[in-house]
């Protein structure tokens, strides 16, 4: 790489990397994502301050309990409304979400932290369709290579089209 390396790269992040990731998103999830749609910030807090600019601060969002505490705090530096939505034995419940007036959600389908539940495909397939009714965004963070835990081995049922809206 030589002094390329020292240049001011993407504010996306090293495209490189990002076309590394896009290709193993095609392979390991069956996700078509161009390098473009990818951005690579540092750490989860930004890339959050970044998501809630993206979607506007008045907006309600949803925070599955327990969850990752952090972005409550992110949501509070941040003066965005957000409400915890429960889980159950399956992850995140519909019925708390449909009870609520969230309007973006975030969700960890597979290896949820801190419980380790893994939507099961069926609960999977009935939320995508309440996901619509509700005018819900879904933002779902992909943590496998930071987390340790192990990848996902099956294809995701339902890959989002590029006009919904998907951060990874």
């Amino acid at each position: 790489q030589g002094p390329e390396i020292l240049k001011t790269g993407s504010h996306q992040g090293l495209y490189a990397l990002r076309e590394a990731i896009a290709r193993h998103l095609y392979r390991f999830r069956g996700m078509a994502v161009a390098p473009e749609q990818i951005v690579i910030g540092a750490g989860t807090e930004y890339l959050y301050q970044l998501l809630i600019q993206l979607l506007g601060r008045n907006r309600i969002y949803g925070i599955e309990n327990p969850g990752y505490r952090k972005l409550a705090q992110v949501y509070d530096r941040n003066d965005v409304q957000f409400r915890y939505l429960e889980l159950d034995g399956e992850g995140l419940s519909l019925e708390a979400l449909r009870r609520s007036e969230v309007q973006i959600v975030h969700t960890s389908p597979s290896h949820h932290f801190p419980t380790g539940i893994v939507m099961p495909i069926k609960r999977r397939r009935e939320f995508w369709p309440g996901r619509r009714r509700m005018n819900a965004t879904l933002s779902k963070m992909i943590t496998t290579a930071s987390s340790g835990l192990p990848a996902c081995r099956f294809r995701p049922f339902r890959v989002l089209t590029p006009w919904e809206r998907s951060f990874i």
